[in-house]
């Protein structure tokens, strides 16, 4: 079945099926509120025991892996293969292309059916860094849990015209769909009540533009890019996409290039402030992002990640000013200068990293 037919069947069903389990709540707000995240599979592969600094990232991703309650949607595990390791990680091992360890390895949750790596590739405190948080992935959570229905994310595609007529058309036609459509009404059926944890219900799109090149959403785009087998062909590198987020990170099949029309756009936001026809969320169209974030509290309190270095990323939180130096340091210091008979020129310095389908069948030309 093309992929394009998906999501329109996928709404037909959902309208089609036993009202003996539909409720009010929209699509948006059932996905918050009771649909856990899926979680990804993270491995990193090496022999014998781990220099210190590859064991503070392995220690740092087990840390959110285990966080309880959970904030984080994926497993983590060590791979020491001269422990002989079972047969289905010595073949996940075999399969991978990239060479030398440690190796991380990130796989996509096993019920999304998606075979290929999300990521693969050296073990690095920038590929650490990039799994866990971006900014693109930061702004979803703080919109959502402040009250956003949906957020698109914007995949630019390099080409200048192509990505502005693309954010142009999503900022319109988001702003006339909120504007236009309205939430089903909630009735007194304890199914249709929310939790008091979240949100003001709101009818609100918006919109987050990536770049493919940036290196701080480099694992996004691969993750965006990998959620269909054909996303990363040739045809397609050259329009953007547009991905619809919702719940706790879970992600449309995108618009792409021509597809990225007010009828589709229409289609999908109706879909997701309709009502929750069907609670079952893998009958639900979607494939969850790996996302670090606290669902349930507000965007105030999201976690604040740190990593082995000993500051917190300067992507998640602004660093910490530097002490001025005690009265005594500085004695001391001018003592030391004028005892060796010469000037000294200290210089220092403190670098923060900050890393950063036109025409196919992927609802690109025809309507919803």
């Amino acid at each position: 079945m093309r992929r394009y037919l998906l999501l329109p069947l996928a709404v037909i069903l959902l309208l089609t099926a036993d009202q003996a389990l539909a409720c009010n709540v929209p699509v948006f707000r059932y996905a918050l509120e009771r649909w856990p995240a899926d979680s990804f599979e993270v491995f990193v592969f090496h022999r014998g025991p781990l220099a210190p600094a590859d064991k503070a990232l392995c220690d740092t991703l087990a840390k959110y892996a285990e966080t309880a309650p959970a904030v984080a949607n994926y497993t983590f595990d060590r791979i020491d293969l001269d422990r002989k390791p079972d047969k289905e990680m010595a073949q996940l091992f075999d399969a991978q292309k990239v060479k030398g360890l440690p190796l991380l390895v990130v796989r996509y949750p096993g019920i999304t059916g998606i075979k290929e790596n999300a990521w693969a590739g050296r073990l690095s405190l920038e590929a650490v860094k990039s799994l866990l948080d971006s900014p693109a992935r930061r702004a979803v959570v703080r919109r959502i849990v402040s009250g956003d229905s949906a957020v698109w994310l914007l995949l630019e595609s390099g080409n200048r015209d192509r990505d502005e007529a693309a954010a142009k058309l999503l900022q319109g036609e988001l702003a006339k769909l909120q504007k236009t459509l309205k939430l089903p009404e909630l009735t007194a059926d304890p199914e249709d009540k929310l939790s008091a944890k979240g949100p003001a219900l709101q009818l609100a799109f918006s919109m987050v533009r990536v770049s493919r090149t940036d290196p701080a959403e480099k694992m996004l785009v691969e993750m965006l890019l990998h959620l269909e087998p054909d996303l990363r062909a040739p045809k397609y590198a050259s329009e953007p996409m547009a991905f619809a987020v919702f719940g706790r990170g879970r992600a449309l099949p995108p618009l792409i290039g021509k597809g990225i029309t007010p009828e589709n756009l229409s289609g999908d936001a109706r879909f997701l402030i309709g009502p929750c026809t069907c609670k079952v969320k893998e009958q639900n169209p979607g494939v969850d992002l790996l996302v670090v974030a606290d669902w349930e509290a507000p965007a105030a309190r999201q976690p604040v990640l740190t990593f082995p270095t000993g500051q917190s990323s300067s992507t998640v939180a602004p660093p910490t000013a530097a002490a001025p130096p005690s009265e005594g340091s500085v004695l001391l210091l001018r003592n030391l200068l004028l005892a060796a008979g010469s000037g000294v020129v200290l210089v220092g310095a403190l670098t923060f990293l900050v890393m950063r389908k036109g025409a196919g069948p992927s609802r690109k030309d025809l309507p919803v």
